[in-house]
């Protein structure tokens, strides 16, 4: 290799070490935005700071998969009961 481009190898320390600093400032960015406080009202609705529910896109919905199901045995919870209120919900959010 010529002397002069045997400096200039771009190396894998250096891209780990370029990575590592562009995570660095993504979570000092990150970490210093302003987060929206909310809470569950007495109905159990969650609300954000200015008391108006949350609703956020999208669905998680895993009981009838293997580790939601494991889990809620882990924990005692009745299958049915879990399904019925995961409906309630469903239903309030105009699935």
């Amino acid at each position: 290799m010529h002397p002069k481009l045997e400096n200039q190898v771009i190396t894998e320390n250096m891209i780990r070490n370029v990575l590592k600093i562009v995570f660095l400032a993504i979570c000092v960015y990150a970490s210093g935005q302003a987060a929206t406080n909310y809470y569950v009202d007495s109905s159990g609705i969650l609300r954000d700071a200015q008391h108006k529910e949350a609703s956020f896109y999208g669905v998680n919905y895993t009981l009838p998969f293997a580790h939601a199901y494991r889990a809620a045995a882990h924990f005692s919870v009745d299958y049915q009961k879990a399904i019925q209120q995961d409906v309630y919900h469903f239903a309030r959010l105009g699935f």
